[in-house]
This record gives C-alpha cells, structure tokens and sequence, in this order.
C-alpha cells in the first residue's frame, strides 16, 4: 500500500492515547474504538456522489472531515492504521446474509481483515453497519466468543475451502451476518465491489439512507427516517423522525457527522416513508 496513514490524526479521532504495538491488546482497543468514534454512513452514494477508495480522500473524509463511510472506506482505514503499525493484515470479501436466507448466494460485496497474531490468526470488521463488530474474533470454528455487545461465532463452510459463516446471537437465535473464504484480496477486488455498492441501480445504498454508530450501551442505527436505539439488555427505543430540523439534529447530534454543504431539506424528502 503506497499511502501512508497519519496514525496521529487517527489516534485522535478515535480517542486512543495507548501504545502504537502491534499486540492483541492493541488491536482490542482500536476495534472497540473505531465504531464509537466513526460513523457507518452512506451519505455520498445516496446523493449521488462516488465512493473513493484512495487512502488520501478516506483520511480526509473519515479523520479529519468530520464524515464516516461504509465498509470498504472504514476497513481500508483499518487496515491501513494496522498495517502502519506493523500487523499482518490480508484483505478479504465476504457474501452478505444478514436478513437473508442462508442458502442465498450474494454478491462479494462487503469486506473485512484476516489479522496474524503470534496468538492465532483474527478477523476483524469496523465497518458492518448496525452489527458491526466491536471486538476482533479469534478464527475458531464454532467457538461462542464475547463482544462488548452481542456473542459471535464463526461457523465453519465444509463445502467451501477455508470458509466461514459469521453468526452473531440476538437474544436466543443466531442470526448469519456474512460468508468468507480465507482468500486474499486486493485493491482492484474492492474497487470493483465498491464500485457496484455505491452505483450499481440495485444495490440499497443509493435507494436508503442508513447511518450506525456505537453509542454509550447502545447501538444507534438510522434507516431512512426511522431512528432506533438497540440496548445492550437486548430491548430497543424506536421513534421516526418528523421533519429536516431532526434528520439534521440527528445526523450532528447522535452520528457526529459534519452535513456542511448537504441539502438536508432535499434529503428528508427523498427518505421519508409513507
């Protein structure tokens, strides 16, 4: 990766004042920080804008602008900060089934990190909107692992080589997130991924608003004009919002997202519901 990331800026915006190690303890702390302090957001292909993946422009959205981004932007940074840091990163593509049935076969259109560590090889994930990951998961089949938030198991593909299903339990059933295979990937993989999420006419990102975000004890979730809080106690606080005056209330005060230069009024209108 011939950018660098500046780890001071990056450090700041996360809030980590710890020590720059390639550890499991480091990287712990990094991914419980990230998804409170960045938000998941799709404010740019919604509008019509194009999702750049230069390290440069994702710094300058998501470090320094104020923004957040969705997962190719979040997990590219992540890698990045990681790779700076001296870990072993390898890049992967995952087949979302989160509300599907498992038997779907979806587009590779989200990504995520194999992470080698002396005490085993990780995954890790910043960027999987209102489930995104808050801990890294240790790669063991069928183990229940915690998370400052739900439990997470990875469950392994036998028909696949070297793959795995994500499940995270809410409450009493365990819901599939995404599959992998411990493939490699690369820039032009995820340009090509990327490219479709953020433009293709199918893909829910130019057609809903969604914005997600670790708040306190819970996870704020946006969709659209529908605002819910999800408790840590497994109960949910819902209310939809009314009018541009709380989209914009909600976007600053709950996301943290800087909207300077958007047409919030244009917005409500294209993501109010009937």
């Amino acid at each position: 990766m011939a950018e660098r990331v500046d780890l001071a800026a990056y450090f700041e915006r996360i809030g980590y004042a710890g020590a720059a190690q390639p550890t499991l303890q480091v990287l712990s702390v990094l991914h419980a920080l990230h998804p409170r302090a960045i938000p998941f957001e799709n404010l740019d292909p919604l509008r019509g804008e194009r999702v750049l993946l230069d390290l440069d422009r994702i710094q300058q959205k998501l470090v320094t602008g104020g923004r957040g981004g969705y997962c190719f932007e979040h997990n590219t940074l992540f890698a990045a900060v990681l790779i700076e840091l001296g870990f072993d990163v390898t890049p992967m593509l995952a087949r979302v089934l989160w509300m599907r049935d498992g038997t779907d076969v979806t587009a590779k259109s989200h990504m995520l990190l194999h992470i080698a560590l002396p005490e085993g090889p990780f995954v890790a994930d910043v960027g999987f909107g209102a489930i995104t990951l808050t801990a890294p998961l240790r790669l063991d089949a069928g183990a229940v692992q915690p998370t400052p938030f739900e439990p997470a198991r990875l469950i392994g593909q036998p028909a696949l080589q070297q793959g795995y299903d994500l499940e995270v339990a809410l409450g009493s059933r365990w819901q599939k997130v995404y599959r992998f295979e411990l493939r490699p990937t690369y820039r032009i993989d995820h340009e090509m991924a990327n490219w479709y999420t953020c433009a293709h006419p199918d893909s829910h990102f130019i057609r809903e608003l969604i914005v997600c975000r670790v708040v306190g004890d819970a996870r704020a979730a946006l969709r659209n004009d529908r605002l819910t809080l999800h408790l840590r106690d497994g109960s949910d606080q819902r209310r939809r919002l009314a009018s541009a005056a709380e989209l914009t209330e909600c976007l600053v005060g709950t996301f943290g997202i800087d909207i300077d230069g958007m047409d919030i009024d244009a917005l409500f209108e294209k993501i109010r519901e009937p």
